[in-house]
Parts: C-alpha cells; sequence; structure tokens
C-alpha cells in the first residue's frame, strides 16, 4: 500500500505559468512526477504528464491525491493510451467506462480501498455543483464507479 503522506509540502516545487496553470513536481514512488494543475479542468493522463484540477492541491486530502495519481497513472499505460485513442474515434462508450473501472481497481490495488471511494465521493460533489463537467461517454455514472470500488477487495 501507499503510504499517503509521499505528497508534502518538501516534495512540491511550484512554477506558475501564463496560461493559468501550475507545474508541480512531487516526489512520487521515489521518482519525480509532473503534475499541471489547470482551472478549470478533470484529472486526466497524457503519454508523459498527468493534468489534473488546481482544486486537487487546495482541496483533496493526501490520500485521495494519492488515489487519483495511481487512476491516472494507469491511463498513462501505452496499451490504454492507444486504446482510448481508437476508442474515441470509434464511439465504444461501454469500451471506454470498462477503462474507467480498471483503473479504479488499480488506484484500490496501489493505495487503498478508502482513498478510492474518497475521491470518488469528492469528485460526485464536484460533478453535482456543475464544478468539474462529467462526460458520460468516456466516463460511467459515479455512483456506479462507487458502487463497484465498494465491491473490490481492500489492498
Amino acid at each position: 500500500m501507499c503510504e499517503p503522506d509521499i505528497i508534502n509540502d518538501k516534495n512540491v516545487k511550484d512554477i506558475t505559468l501564463p496560461v493559468r496553470c501550475i507545474k508541480k513536481v512531487i516526489k512520487f514512488e521515489g521518482k519525480n512526477l509532473e503534475l499541471w494543475l489547470m482551472t478549470p479542468s478533470p484529472a486526466f493522463a497524457k503519454l508523459n504528464k498527468i493534468i489534473v484540477t488546481d482544486r486537487f492541491f487546495n482541496e483533496f486530502i493526501k490520500m485521495e491525491q494519492v488515489a487519483l495519481i495511481y487512476h491516472e497513472k494507469y491511463h498513462q499505460r501505452l496499451t490504454t493510451l492507444l486504446k482510448r485513442i481508437l476508442l474515441e474515434f470509434g464511439g465504444k462508450k461501454r469500451a471506454m467506462w470498462s477503462e474507467e473501472f480498471s483503473a479504479d481497481r488499480y488506484a484500490v490495488r496501489k493505495s487503498s480501498k478508502k482513498a478510492v471511494l474518497s475521491f470518488l465521493k469528492r469528485a460526485s460533489v464536484y460533478y453535482k455543483k456543475g464544478i468539474v463537467e462529467y462526460n458520460s461517454k468516456t466516463h460511467p455514472p459515479i455512483q456506479e464507479r462507487i458502487k463497484r470500488v465498494d465491491q473490490y477487495e481492500d489492498s
């Protein structure tokens, strides 16, 4: 299980960029990990970057941050990125949803069920308030994700 204190102030360096985003470099699993905080933005992964909303550092507790990073790191795998590109063009909503469920399961294995449930419940509030836009094409309903995670074995 991942230690929830791996994200702390001494591991974070801020670099402010002109386009209302902040680059944060954190130590994660012993390596530097670039996080790009943008307003407004849901979390998503690119091949070599993880992009999250600035609320990630302002409002998420450490265990939620860790769970979200693992969820997005799952999406960084090359096979997942290639599959998502193909699915995006093919419009296979259920297959894309499957990738989200798999990323949630990976995050549970690498952090904890409690951490993943906590970040999903926070995301649910953000969706309901319209802070983060929900995309039903790429993401299953948050309550379905919470229900599935609740059934997973804890790490």
